[in-house]
């Protein structure tokens, strides 16, 4: 049977203590809906019991009685086995220690105000600097559109900001 199963010598060697290997093999490969009582029986008085199940779980066998178990037998088995594997991963990880104090938030770059650039290059402006930069364009006599082809921001930016300015001189 191992060499009709392609198993190496290593890996079968329980085989030779097994009970099931002095009856028919039949009798743990039932036809569907066969009982599997008798072959259960027989692997419960076998000394390989163990090695055979590990065989069958490791090689994800899905026909036959194993090591006492059938087929959805084993399954239900490997699926309370992955449970437990990651229950026990879980309790591992709630078992760490933790840093007592959070770790200090990264510093935060000057607040970039999105102005869409028309003409030129991927700069970007500060809102300060977008300030600064109309107010002194302004002060020299430049238009909106002038001041938004040289900043290569749009003529609305800078009337906005324009208005906002206003409105502090206003205010103040």
């Amino acid at each position: 049977m191992a060499a009709l199963l392609g198993l190496d010598d290593e890996g079968w060697s329980w085989r030779d203590d097994a009970l099931c290997a002095q009856v028919d093999s039949e009798l743990f490969f039932p036809e569907k809906g066969g009982s599997t009582k008798d072959a259960k029986k027989l692997c419960g008085l076998c000394e390989v019991k163990a090695a055979c199940l590990d065989f069958a779980l490791q090689r994800d066998e899905r026909h036959g009685v194993w090591g006492g178990l059938s087929e959805r037998e084993r399954r239900a088995l490997n699926a309370r086995r992955k449970q437990y594997a990651t229950e026990q991963a879980q309790r591992r990880r709630a078992r760490q220690p933790r840093p007592a104090v959070a770790p200090e938030p990264a510093e935060r770059p000057a607040e970039v105000t999105p102005i869409r650039r028309q003409v030129r290059g991927p700069r970007r402006w500060t809102t300060a600097e977008a300030q600064e930069a109309i107010r002194t364009l302004t002060a020299h006599g430049m238009s909106a559109a002038e001041i938004a082809r040289e900043l290569g921001i749009s003529s609305r930016t800078v009337q906005r900001i324009r208005s906002a300015q206003r409105a502090r001189r206003g205010a103040a």
